[in-house]
């Protein structure tokens, strides 16, 4: 059966391109090649690419052979034992250690002192080096600590739990290879390369995601200078239905992040690309002019093919009718607003991130001096994370804020019926009529 095409240039789904099976059990388990986010005993994480043929390094947590993991599943923990890596015996981080208390124990009386410690720094030094050989069980250099310690005893229940706890991030070699998303790649580069994602924070990107409304099937324009996490998070949601629309500055845009999703190859390619420099058509005379002296035919057939990418990509922004507009970019706000809006559809989202209050507020007031724009809104997030075991209060450590999102609604203007609105909205009629009185 054949289905109309709508007016503004949107295409329509075909059933046969709807991807088949379940992405997310395709991506559950490590293959060969496949990246992970490596969550260590310290809680530090490591962004690595698995090939059965190499050896991942971990300081001093030691090492593993990649091919060792391959067909595992992602998210489960694993310890690093001499005779290679296996799923870890334990669940709980406490399991294993004896940390009944006393009654009447308290830790008042406690001084933080070497001598409460029996074992000497050179004893200490020589378990940690066995520990990496893989002679001694981590388990037990820890074990051996809380044996010569004199004031164990005297501690508290939630006070031995967090000694413990201090010691598994040192000695412990339980690691978990972490499935890389939105989230978890959000959350690796704010702790080890803020700059790289423009200290975007995990519910800063939540926030964006909801007040852009992004949902399988949308067609979207995305300017993305956060290192291409925002373009990855809206592939991830995605699931090979509708597409992305890329901004960027150079010839080569930065995909890296999309890369790590480890996304199988039955899913669609959603993604398309546009720099900046090619989004008017009279930046394709330097093709038309370009003197190409080259017998290689495979290398014009590649020249030509990537014209005609660039025509394509443009001629699919021109026909407009986008659900939406995502910036996280350094670039005058208010000056890619102008140049982008056009492309949406009416009552469509606009979301723009910044680190930065002053960088947003020019466009702000934009949006609501502007009859194009409804609902402008300019918030921060925040988020504060506690601890509730043992006495609830929040962490000592957190981060001071998470960038400002603007947001708005794109509208069309329309000419108003003055009789409509003296009328109050209810035609010519003036409201609710009276009833009139008869001559009998």
């Amino acid at each position: 059966m054949e289905v109309d095409q709508p007016a503004n240039g949107t295409q329509l789904m075909d059933v046969a391109d709807v991807p088949t099976g379940n992405v997310i059990d395709d991506c559950a388990f490590i293959r060969d090649g496949s990246w992970a986010i490596i969550q260590l005993p310290s809680e530090n994480t490591k962004l690595v690419q698995l090939k059965s043929s190499i050896n991942v390094p971990l300081g001093k947590f030691g090492s593993f052979s990649a091919a060792e993991l391959m067909g595992f599943p992602f998210d489960v923990p694993y310890e690093i034992e001499k005779e290679g890596i296996n799923p870890a015996p334990h669940i709980s981080s406490l399991e294993g250690f004896d940390i009944d208390t006393a009654e009447g124990a308290s830790n008042k009386d406690l001084v933080d002192r070497r001598e409460a410690q029996k074992l000497t720094q050179t004893d200490i030094e020589q378990l940690k080096a066995e520990s990496m050989k893989g002679n001694v069980h981590s388990e037990s250099v820890i074990k051996a600590l809380l044996e010569n310690s004199e004031t164990w005893e005297q501690k508290t229940e939630f006070a031995k739990a967090k000694y413990i706890k201090r010691k598994q991030k040192k000695y412990s070699k339980i690691i978990i290879p972490q499935r890389p998303s939105a989230r978890t790649l959000c959350e690796h580069f704010y702790k080890e390369n803020p700059r790289r994602i423009m200290e975007m924070r995990v519910d800063t990107l939540s926030l964006m995601l909801t007040a852009a409304n992004i949902h399988a099937g949308g067609r979207y324009i995305v300017v993305d200078e956060a290192g291409g996490l925002l373009t990855a998070a809206l592939v991830e949601r995605m699931q090979g239905l509708g597409t992305v629309f890329q901004l960027h500055e150079h010839e080569q845009n930065n995909v890296d992040l999309v890369k790590y999703l480890n996304l199988p190859s039955s899913v669609p390619n959603v993604l398309r690309k546009l720099s900046w420099g090619r989004l008017q058509a009279n930046k394709d005379e330097d093709f038309e002019n370009l003197d190409i002296a080259c017998d290689d035919e495979a290398k014009l057939e590649r020249y030509h093919a990537r014209v005609n990418a660039i025509r394509a990509n443009r001629a699919y922004l021109n026909a407009g009718g986008f659900d939406g507009l995502i910036i996280a970019s350094q670039y005058d706000l208010k000056q890619v607003v102008d140049t982008l809006t056009p492309f949406l559809a009416g009552s469509k989202p606009i979301v723009a991130y910044s680190q930065f209050k002053e960088t947003l507020t020019e466009t702000w007031v934009h949006f609501r001096n502007s009859r194009d724009f409804v609902n402008a809104q300019l918030s921060e997030g925040w988020l504060r994370e506690y601890q509730v075991v043992g006495g609830m209060h929040p962490m000592m450590r957190m981060s001071g804020t998470g960038g400002y999102i603007l947001s708005a609604l794109k509208v069309f203007d329309c000419e108003t019926n003055a009789t409509f609105i003296r009328s109050g909205g209810r035609g010519g009629g003036g409201g609710r009529k009276k009833k009139q009185k008869t001559d009998e």
